[in-house]
């Protein structure tokens, strides 16, 4: 399509970041994503055709996949490393969350560590 003295190209090949798609892994539809942060995506599946939607993300064990903000569900690696979940009838929206195990021992590690230090300064002053 020209547009002034542009022409704009739409690759109808590539597919949308989130879509849902049939038992035999057919396209049926894209989906609207409503939030998107780093740790956290919300996908809009009440135009989903079918019972799974794929997010165009790496998968990463680190991510959890909630059904109405509420019953957590499995997050799934399909062979070409995207991720996918399953999702019930009636589901309005499904929320990404990223929070992976090492970040919450890295955080419990570093609370201690500071927890040491300040109880280290304080004895030692206490000491002087």
């Amino acid at each position: 399509k020209k547009i002034d003295n542009f022409w704009v190209y739409e690759n109808e090949v590539m597919l949308p970041r989130a879509y849902s798609i049939d038992d035999k892994d057919n396209f049926k539809g894209g989906l609207e994503i409503t939030k998107y942060t780093p740790n956290e995506i919300t996908i809009n599946t009440r135009s989903a055709t079918t019972s799974k939607l794929v997010l165009s993300e790496v998968y990463s064990p680190g991510w959890q996949a909630y059904i109405n903000g509420e019953k957590e569900t499995a997050v799934l690696e399909k062979p070409n490393t995207l991720r996918q979940v399953d999702i019930p009838d009636n589901t309005k929206f499904v929320t990404f969350i990223y929070n992976p195990k090492s970040y919450n021992l890295g955080k419990f590690i570093t609370l201690g560590t500071v927890i040491l230090l300040i109880f280290s300064l304080l004895k030692r002053k206490s000491i002087t």
